[in-house]
Order: structure tokens, then C-alpha cells, then sequence
């Protein structure tokens, strides 16, 4: 293999991992935009959606795409559910306390995964059969053409959906005064269930989507948790294109270190990019200074 093929080899893995961040980070980030809250439980719901779907496949012998369906549905309803078992019922609270509520929520649901499928890693069918492409005279999996083509529309529907739709609109008017939005006759709690409910789903397939490339087991939410929320503040917490670009930035730099840098430097380098972005912009890179 070429230099330009082994660099383009890490560009496309650097990208594929990016894009996974990048939909934890929307999670993230579109939490916070309604209720302020920063969800660590995120990578939990990615967990369980690739959990879900594999367990539908292996034990209902459900086709993969039906598994998929279900997987987006039962992580969605947990999410609800949390929100109503946990961020409703103390929706007061300080923020350090709500932040100890959602790591809570993430051991809880980490543990319930452990409890249901113990320790081993679970293999999903894969997305598309076409197996590797040679592109560049670098090998690619073809199953990152999904990731790619779903976190784009993701993104993209998300900003329709905040610009265009009055539930939209209802939601961002929550993130900016929960009292006022009150007072105009909006449903906050309401809102703030559809959140966690539209998030949990993005999650799961975000989870999905990755468990035919890589292996999924019940510990992997907390890794792709630092790495999403990492990519969120890099492109400004709260904006749904910041973290499809903060998750493509910290991706990148996770795949190129570790081509060129021992194994070690890896995890440095990603929030040696944190730091940098938090001490010269705090906003984030396509965040609106306040």
C-alpha cells in the first residue's frame, strides 16, 4: 500500500468513527439546546440500540433492517422513560445535581446491559453486501456508506425541524427561558420528553450502524460518551451542525494520531484539541457568542 492510500485508509476510518462521535454529539447537544441538560447517559442509549438490534437478530431472527426499527423503538421508549423517571420528577434541580442524575442513569443502564449480556462482544449482520471497496488503493468497508448517508440526514432533518416546525420552535423556546416558554402555553415537560425521546433514537442508531463494523459489548457507551461530547463542545454545545463538525474533527484527529503517533498519544491529542478550542473560542467553533 502507498503513502496516499495508507493516509486515505485513516482519512476514511477517521471520518467513519467521527461520524459516530458526531451523532452521540447531537444527542448531546440537542438535550442541552431544550433543557439545558447534559445527558451522559447518551452513549448508553448507542449501547443499548446496537444491544437491541443484535438480540432481535440472533434470538427473534429478525431481518437486519426490521431489527434496526426495533432497536430505534425500544432505546427511544427508554428515554422517555428516563426522562420521566428521573429528569421530570427532579427538573428543578441544580445542574451539578442533574449532571450526577444522568451518570446515575448511565451506570444504571450499563448495568442492566451487563446483567442481560454479560461481557462478550456481538457481531450485527452487515448493512450492505457489497463487503470491502477498493477506492484510492485503500481497502474501505462498505457498511461506513450508511453511517455517512444517515448522520447526513440526521443533521440535516434536525435543522428543518428546529427552523421549520412549530415543535421546533416550542423546543428552542424552552432552551431559552423554560418560565417564559411557560407562560406562552408551552408544554415544557412535554418538550423535554420529546428530546430525550428524539435523542435516544438517534443513539440507537448511531449504535446500530457502528455494531457491523466494530463489535459492540455493554461498555462501549462511556468511550463513544467522552468522544461525543468532546466533539459537541469543539463545534459549540447546542448547534446540531457544530457537533457533525466537532464529531468529524475529533474522529480525524483520533485515526491520524494514531497512524503517526504511538497508540498512547491517541487519547492526548483528542482533548489537547478540547483545551485549545476552549481557551481561544469557549463557544465552540460554530457556536453564537452570548
Amino acid at each position: 500500500m502507498s503513502t496516499l492510500s495508507l493516509y486515505f485508509q485513516f482519512v476514511i476510518s477517521g471520518l467513519t468513527m467521527g461520524i459516530i462521535y458526531a451523532m452521540v454529539g447531537i444527542g448531546f447537544s440537542f438535550i442541552y439546546r431544550v433543557t439545558t441538560v447534559l445527558n451522559f447517559a447518551q452513549g448508553e442509549f448507542l449501547m443499548l440500540g446496537g444491544m437491541v438490534a443484535i438480540t432481535a437478530c440472533s434470538y427473534l431472527g429478525l431481518p437486519v433492517t426490521f431489527a434496526l426499527v426495533l432497536g430505534i423503538l425500544a432505546v427511544t421508549m427508554t428515554g422517555m422513560l428516563f426522562h420521566l423517571g428521573a429528569i421530570r420528577v427532579l427538573g428543578k434541580a441544580e445542574p451539578v445535581r442533574m449532571i450526577l442524575i444522568t451518570i446515575a442513569g448511565s451506570m444504571f443502564l450499563q448495568g442492566v446491559a451487563f446483567l442481560i449480556w454479560g461481557t462478550d462482544d456481538y457481531s450485527l449482520p452487515p448493512f450492505v453486501k457489497a463487503g470491502t471497496i477498493n477506492l484510492l488503493g485503500a481497502s474501505i468497508n462498505s457498511q461506513v456508506f450508511p453511517v455517512i448517508i444517515a448522520a447526513f440526514i440526521i443533521t440535516l432533518a434536525l435543522k428543518l425541524f428546529f427552523d421549520r416546525t412549530i415543535w421546533g420552535k416550542a423546543t428552542a423556546a424552552c432552551a431559552e427561558s423554560r418560565e417564559a416558554a411557560l407562560l406562552l402555553g408551552i408544554n415544557v415537560d412535554r418538550m423535554g420528553m420529546l428530546s430525550f425521546a428524539m435523542s435516544a433514537g438517534i443513539g440507537a442508531l448511531g449504535g446500530i450502524l457502528l455494531t457491523p463494523i466494530t463489535l459492540m459489548q455493554y461498555q462501549k457507551g462511556i468511550p463513544l460518551a467522552i468522544k461525543g461530547i468532546a466533539g459537541a463542545v469543539v463545534g459549540g454545545l447546542g448547534n446540531i451542525w457544530g457537533a457533525l463538525l466537532g464529531g468529524l474533527i475529533m474522529g480525524l484527529a483520533e485515526s491520524l494520531s494514531a497512524g503517526f503517533l504511538p497508540s498512547y498519544f491517541t487519547e492526548i491529542v483528542v482533548f489537547v484539541i478540547l483545551m485549545l478550542v476552549l481557551f481561544l473560542r469557549p463557544e465552540g467553533l460554530l457556536g453564537k457568542k452570548s
